[in-house]
């Protein structure tokens, strides 16, 4: 199964080189070479790439070669490792005839994260009579994409006071699970269906959190809900988009 990312994966810089040096100087062993030489994170997704290097050389006179990259992604622990087609990547490039050593770099930039990617280079030797006589498959080392967004989650809802006047408080706690800094957001709480003005919250550092206190109409009944949504207007770019609404019932005010 291969996964379609033609669109979001691009191949920014490809230099590719047959050369002609003496037959001496070939891998006698007829084996290619794949390397990293660069992984780069960054927050800005079109930042995220990685420049990959694969080399090898004929062994024997007469014969050429044809190479191929191919990228590889896995986006979870344990999970299936995918092909990702476009950029160029996936096609054969073949040698001309007279020469003796490959190498090629190719910078690969708009990585989604997190995901881990490595490339593998296939290579094939064929000789005078267009027989492939030999192949290798050699995977780079993997890159390791960490999403560096932050990551503001609605943690929690605890009734703190329940008077007789009709009005509840609330304690509201938000966390930051994410790579980077909470910047400054909004915060909407609503008891039974009927929503509050926006509260302003104060940013959050990474691993940390903060409480707010809200005071609301009381719950109606057994079936009330209360809810908080952090960031609704979805202001800021964050590594998960779908823990930002809490909705609860309404705590129980017999102890309170």
């Amino acid at each position: 199964m291969q996964m379609r990312r033609a669109t979001q994966i691009l191949v920014a810089a490809a230099i590719a080189w047959f050369v002609g040096v003496p037959l001496a100087q070939a891998d006698p062993g007829g084996r290619g070479r794949a390397a990293l030489t660069a992984c780069v994170n960054s927050t800005d997704p079109g930042e995220r790439s990685m420049t990959v290097r694969g080399s090898a050389e004929i062994y024997a006179a007469g014969q050429t070669m044809a190479v191929r990259f191919d990228l590889l992604s896995r986006t979870s622990a344990g999970g299936p490792e995918r092909t990702i087609e476009g950029g160029g990547m996936g096609t054969w490039t073949r040698s001309s005839a007279g020469v003796t050593s490959y190498e090629r770099f190719l910078t690969i930039q708009n990585l989604p994260a997190p995901a881990v990617y490595r490339a593998a280079l296939s290579f094939q030797w064929i000789d005078k009579k267009g027989k492939v006589v030999r192949t290798a498959v050699v995977y780079t080392p993997p890159c390791t994409q960490v999403d560096l967004r932050p990551d503001l989650v609605a943690k929690s809802i605890r009734l703190v006071k329940g008077g007789k006047s009709g009005t509840w408080t609330h304690e509201i706690s938000v966390s930051n699970s994410g790579k980077a800094p909470a910047p400054n957001f909004d915060l909407l709480f609503s008891a039974n269906g009927l929503g509050l003005p926006a509260q302003d919250m104060m940013g959050i550092g990474v691993g940390g959190s903060r409480k707010l206190t809200v005071a609301a109409p009381a719950c109606t009944s057994a079936s009330s809900t209360v809810s908080v949504t952090v960031d609704p207007a979805n202001r800021i770019a964050e590594s998960n988009e779908n823990n930002n609404v809490l909705t609860v019932a309404c705590p129980s005010n017999s102890s309170k």
